[in-house]
């Protein structure tokens, strides 16, 4: 468990109040307008710098109630957003200012909007457009993933945390808030013994979005504190993407849920597969289903077909692409008869008009309606002629 502060100096989160429109922070950016309350108290503007060039500033607050555990995340996301700052299709970052209680980061502003509000509006994404956008997420992951010696893992892929121009041609990464890093090439010590590979930050608590969240976690409470940091891995990203990925071109996630903030949320990709993707919509091929059931892979039988790193996903999609026509005469890694679906029939329209009874369908019944008004108006003609 993380130790919760309690000093109470630190105000509570309901007494976090926003700047009023026009406040000048560090006498350099004027806001200009509020985008968004984030998680764990904070807010993000929208600011005009000297040169009148538009920015935001996300402002974060310590409250009574933020654990140590967060704080220190938010902390480090100071560190990681500089790092990773001027990657592939990632969010730029131009400075951090830490202020005792307060952080505030100031980056690039994005004129458009987020993956989810896409999703959300439009139901799915075209499949061309789906494979473009795809295409630069995997490159920012691929990008994070490089650092060899302190390697960054985002953890909290989401649409809503993908920025995306208005015109599309511009996506960006943000939200580093609980990417873990760990150290990855051994150190040693003064006998010149290897140390132990270890995480950066502090991993007391699990964070993230259930519905993205790989079942790897699952396995975290059986895990020794030695062991923890193999369990949190780039699958962790790659899984996420799979999800990612299918939302963009269905609409919907790869698993339905009551509740997507019940931890069982996390168990389904353990007894269930996705359904076959070309049968919802046929323009999508098979090689692009590949990549989704890659990256979900959390079956025990599955796990061999699991991506080794994010390059591959990279090259799969940049292949498809490429290679369009092709790619739908890819066969299933996992054919159908072999997958274990939560819906076992997708509702197809053709299908359920075969269901119908011939004196249950509309064309009956219209038949019968003519017939009807013909014999009627028949029997009025005769009565007139007598």
């Amino acid at each position: 468990m993380a130790i919760t502060q309690t000093n109470s100096s630190l105000p509570t989160k309901a007494a976090i109040q926003e700047h009023p429109i026009g406040t000048k922070l560090f006498d350099e950016f004027e806001i200009i307008e509020v985008i968004a309350h984030g998680g764990m108290s904070s807010i993000v503007y929208k600011v005009l710098n000297k040169k009148k060039e538009i920015m935001v500033i996300k402002h974060i607050v310590r409250t009574n109630v933020t654990t140590d555990d967060e704080w220190k995340k938010f902390l480090h996301e100071c560190i990681t957003v500089q790092r990773i700052s001027g990657k592939r299709n990632i969010i730029r970052t131009f400075d951090v200012k830490h202020q005792e209680n307060e952080i505030y980061i100031i980056m690039e502003y994005i004129g458009g909007t987020t993956l989810r509000k896409i999703i959300k509006k439009l139901g799915y994404i075209e499949v061309k457009e789906t494979i473009y956008i795809f295409k630069k997420i995997v490159e920012a992951i691929v990008d994070i993933h490089s650092f060899n010696y302190e390697k960054i893992i985002h953890r909290d892929l989401k649409p809503e945390n993908i920025m995306v121009s208005h015109d599309k041609t511009n996506v960006k990464i943000i939200d580093f808030g609980i990417s873990p890093v760990k150290k990855t090439k051994a150190l040693y010590d003064k006998e010149n013994n290897p140390t132990k590979t270890k995480f950066i930050t502090d991993e007391k608590n699990i964070y993230g979005t259930y519905p993205y969240i790989c079942p790897d976690i699952l396995k975290w409470k059986k895990t020794s504190d030695d062991e923890k940091v193999n369990l949190i891995s780039e699958q962790f990203d790659f899984f996420s993407l799979g999800v990612i990925l299918y939302e963009m071109l269905i609409g919907t996630k790869p698993f339905t849920a009551d509740n997507y903030e019940s931890v069982s949320v996390i168990r389904l990709p353990l007894k269930y597969d996705i359904n076959c993707l070309h049968e919802i919509n046929n323009n999508i091929p098979n090689a692009l289903e590949n990549i989704i059931f890659r990256c979900l892979a959390s079956k025990d039988t599955d796990l061999k077909y699991r991506y080794h790193n994010a390059q591959e996903i990279l090259e799969d999609i940049v292949n498809v692409e490429n290679n369009f026509e092709s790619s739908f005469k890819v066969s299933l890694i996992k054919p159908m008869n072999k997958r274990i679906l939560q819906i076992p029939e997708l509702f197809s329209l053709d299908k359920e008009m075969e269901k119908i009874k011939w004196y249950e369908s509309v064309w009956f019944y219209m038949v019968f309606l003519f017939l009807l008004i013909v014999i009627i108006l028949s029997i009025l003609m005769i009565y007139h002629a007598l």
